[in-house]
């Protein structure tokens, strides 16, 4: 369910070498595939040299108002998302027709998908932290490392710069108990520079709702409420050899879940903090470019229903997931060919605890290796060829507490993926991509959950034949894109659910998505677009 919300924003620049901020009531989104500016770490998406329809929502699109990043997302071609209830509520990104566990969530390529659900909320990332938005709908690109069969999106951090020293507050208020703030600050000190920031964000979700999708009087959503707090801080210092970057990033949130019931007694609720570390390392050794990114996280969820308003019983349930991984890239020329290596290789623990028995459930882990191998052969002026391997190693393991059961599973498959550009003219390109995609059973398929999953540890990897071709227009102010596309997957996980209402995944799904994409964008006059 949307909601329309009325804010008043504000914004105060302290200190800043542009001053002189112009407020308009225009809101818009800018979807293009130009290189940005500058591109600080070989681990980023080098769009110059990437075949596919990739889309960008650059910072300056919402920086001066309160945005759910989601909603962002559900204005570009060909990406819906789906979120169920209001602010905070959990929202799945879905690419053209794909479910959300075939699409990958990357955090400054760290990947936020969870390795025991497949899903990611992309409503609870917390815009403060966020630079610009990279949509990839038909391939993940090899900087990323880990891929799926439906594309990616790449949140990308706020940039660092030397050149100046200032601050920003931001504050927004609006309908439903819509309440946002925003402090963010920047600049730099023998040889670091430095980037930081503050939000805090809260909402009553009380909005209307028809009497007739409940069994109650009300008219008003019911124990809906989300508030979050988050900060983050970026570091970065240039070395003789190259470039060392860190990100620390805190997030907390309560979200109050509501019921078919809608009563005010309501009362469960779902507690999120996590906290993640990231650092890359770029140089040149050579003639070859390298990157290190190295990666720690842990996210921690606390499920609370003290009145049994949502299950069966009283429930008390918590989930930790720790994850630690490196992911190596290195770059470097042969003739008219840009070869890339990619090395991956993580771990994730995932434990499940009865907070109100003190026992353990379970305990799962996964240690996952990916390998890719990319080539980009400029063929001529105007010729661009592109192809890239992964193979993927997967280990998996869980231990049931209560039975005293273990299992185990190994997986070993492999994608392809093939793109061509062609330079027509100065104002003409077309693209073409084609692939053997896949996508990776998660833990709660493969060894269930709790009451609600049966696993199936003999379940296949999803596979999809994935192609599009389509063309890019620019000519002065005006921009415009339109592709064909055919997706067919086969070995679909399907889950189905018996009387006892137990779930069960199998691979009996097959399904077939073709769609046009097209978008136009007109700069008329500099502030109308």
């Amino acid at each position: 369910m949307k909601s329309f919300t009325c804010a008043a924003l504000a914004c105060i620049g302290l200190l800043c070498a542009d001053s002189g901020i112009a407020a308009t009531d225009q809101e818009h989104v800018l979807v293009t595939d130009k290189l940005p500016p500058a591109r600080h770490s070989l681990s980023e998406v080098d769009l110059a040299n990437y075949t596919g329809f990739a889309q960008i929502v650059d910072r300056s699109q919402f920086d001066h108002r309160f945005v759910d990043l989601g909603q962002l997302l559900n204005d570009l071609p060909g990406i819906q998302v789906a979120q169920y209830g209001g602010l905070g509520t959990f929202s799945s990104v879905s690419i053209r027709g794909s479910s959300g566990k075939q699409v990958s969530v990357f955090l400054d390529g760290l990947l936020l998908n969870s390795p025991g659900s497949g899903g990611v909320n992309v409503g609870t990332i917390p815009s403060v932290l966020i630079e610009q938005i990279e949509a990839y709908p038909d391939f993940t690109p090899i900087q990323l490392g880990n891929a799926n069969l439906a594309g990616a999106i790449n949140f990308r951090s706020r940039q660092l710069s030397d050149d100046d020293i200032g601050a920003q507050l931001s504050l927004a208020a609006g309908s439903f108990g819509t309440r946002n703030a925003e402090l963010s600050g920047w600049g730099s000190q023998r040889g670091w520079q430095l980037l930081g920031g503050l939000s805090s964000t809260r909402a009553d979700n009380d909005y209307p709702v028809a009497e007739e999708l409940f069994r109650t009087t009300s008219k008003r959503r019911q124990n809906d409420g989300y508030r979050q707090r988050n900060g983050f801080i970026k570091l970065a210092r240039d070395t003789e050899m190259g470039r060392l970057s860190t990100l620390a990033q805190y997030s907390q949130s309560e979200k109050e879940l509501p019921t078919t019931l809608n009563h005010e007694r309501d009362n469960a609720t779902l507690d999120n903090s996590s906290w993640r570390l990231q650092a890359v390392y770029d140089y040149r050794l050579g003639e070859v470019d390298i990157a290190h990114r190295g990666f720690a996280t842990e996210v921690s969820d606390l499920f609370t229903d003290s009145d049994s308003t949502i299950g069966l019983g009283e429930d008390k349930t918590e989930t930790e997931l720790r994850g630690i991984g490196l992911y190596n890239t290195a770059r470097w020329q042969w003739g008219q060919h840009e070869m890339s290596l990619g090395l991956e290789l993580r771990q994730d623990d995932l434990d499940q605890h009865d907070q109100l028995e003190k026992r353990k459930l379970t305990g799962a882990q996964r240690h996952t290796a990916v390998l890719a191998v990319a080539d980009n052969w400029e063929v001529g002026d105007q010729l661009l060829l592109s192809g890239a391997v992964r193979h993927y190693l997967q280990n998996d393991s869980i231990e049931f507490s209560l039975s005293d059961e273990a299992e185990n599973d190994r997986i070993s498959a492999s994608s392809l993926q093939l793109g061509g550009q062609w330079q027509v003219s100065r104002s003409l390109s077309l693209k073409s991509n084609a692939g053997l995609l896949l996508r990776l059973p998660t833990l709660s398929e493969k060894f269930g959950a709790r009451g609600l999953l049966a696993g199936n540890p003999e379940l296949l990897e999803e596979q999809a034949l994935s192609a599009d071709m389509g063309m890019i227009i620019r000519h002065r102010n005006l921009r415009a894109t339109a592709s064909v596309f055919h997706r067919q997957v086969d070995d679909g996980i399907v889950t189905i659910y018996d009387s006892r209402g137990i779930g069960k995944p199998q691979n009996i799904g097959r399904s077939t998505t073709t769609g046009l994409e097209s978008e136009l964008h007109w700069q008329a006059l500099t502030w109308l677009a």
